[in-house]
């Protein structure tokens, strides 16, 4: 196999097909998109699927927001169907990062989500099951949920095939055509293939295959548990979605009678920063990326394949600038602080492999 293409995109999961389906929207016609197995099989297939908005740093906020209106209106914006299921987002913290907590929810209310602070009385008149004395507020986001991480892919890769992307499941991206500091395509397992630009979308894989340009990030993978726990008799009814910032973990109901604690039995990449890699790759033109997303990315990807897409096509004016999510920050001092993140996500307490 010999083949030419305008973009390249590495990876069938969410974010691959959000973008290869924004390129195809911004009138990029050869666009081929590259499974090594089945698309929406690996990370994408075993996430949890939470839809929320709330983040404690305002673009990826922005992202979430921007990919809400997706959720919330797939069938008109993409088609098929997305599982969006509304079951309200509440997110709390430990009494420490109370002031925080102020600050993220004042934050979210001036670029537009809507949510509101609640305190422990407030949380138990909505969910009478709850067990709040020991927090002082909660953020609540009262239509957000989660959705069905696999039907939102697929459904994305329809929309794009109808556009005229094309799809090669079972075909392993192996290594860069490169000449000097361009990339010129991609070596698979079945053959060549020519690309005016090339985008890794591989998740927790996109560091092995940036490793084979010699370039290394502050990014590594981590395992990612889930729990289902059968709901007592008296609790059958399905509940808000949770994260949890005193215990750690996070709650949203899934099958009748169930509950997913936790998160998917997966493997994510952490980022040093905790933010994800967005853009331009470093070191070569016509190389793009997206990964470190640090389990976070199914609800900021309809965005984030727009947004990747505008930077790809040149758009002049995008939606969202991601330019302070570039890869290249590692290399220039600006990573990225966020003053009032809370650090209370299991993934924040992990430590490089050395």
């Amino acid at each position: 196999m010999h083949e030419t293409a305008d973009v390249v995109v590495i990876g069938a999961g969410v974010n691959g097909a959000s973008l290869a389906y924004h390129l195809a929207l911004l009138g990029v016609r050869r666009v081929l998109v590259l499974e090594k197995k089945v698309a929406a099989t690996g990370a994408t297939g075993l996430s949890s699927g939470l839809v929320r908005m709330h983040y404690t740093n305002e673009v990826e906020a922005s992202l979430a927001l921007s990919s809400y209106a997706y959720f919330r209106n797939w069938a008109d914006m993409i088609g098929g169907e997305c599982g969006f299921t509304e079951t309200g987002f509440i997110r709390t913290v430990a009494p420490r990062n109370t002031e925080k907590l102020r600050a993220n929810v004042a934050m979210l209310q001036g670029i537009g989500v809507e949510t509101y602070l609640i305190t422990p009385g407030e949380l138990h008149d909505l969910a009478p099951n709850i067990w709040a004395e020991d927090i002082l507020l909660a953020a609540y986001e009262p239509h957000s949920g989660y959705a069905d991480p696999t039907a939102t892919t697929l459904s994305l890769l329809d929309a794009a095939r109808q556009r005229g992307v094309q799809l090669r499941q079972h075909v392993e991206v192996q290594g860069f055509l490169t000449k000097g500091e361009r990339i010129l395509g991609v070596q698979t397992s079945e053959g060549v293939i020519e690309a005016g630009t090339v985008a890794c979308a591989t998740g927790g894989w996109t560091m092995e295959l940036l490793q084979k340009l010699g370039l290394k990030f502050p990014v590594w993978n981590i395992r990612h548990q889930v729990a289902i726990l059968r709901r007592p008799g008296e609790a059958q009814a399905d509940h808000m979605t949770y994260i949890d910032g005193v215990l750690d973990v996070y709650y949203r109901p899934d099958s009748p009678g169930l509950t997913l604690v936790g998160g998917g039995a997966m493997i994510f990449a952490v980022s040093a920063d905790l933010h994800p890699l967005l853009g331009p790759v470093p070191g070569y033109e016509n190389l793009y990326a997206i990964f470190g997303c640090n389990g976070t990315g199914f609800k900021t990807a309809p965005a984030v394949g727009k947004a990747l897409a505008e930077q790809i096509t040149g758009a002049s004016e995008p939606e969202i600038p991601i330019t302070s999510l570039r890869p290249a920050r590692y290399f220039e001092q600006a990573t990225i602080h966020d003053p009032n993140g809370y650090s209370d996500r299991p993934q924040e307490h992990t430590e490089p492999p050395q």
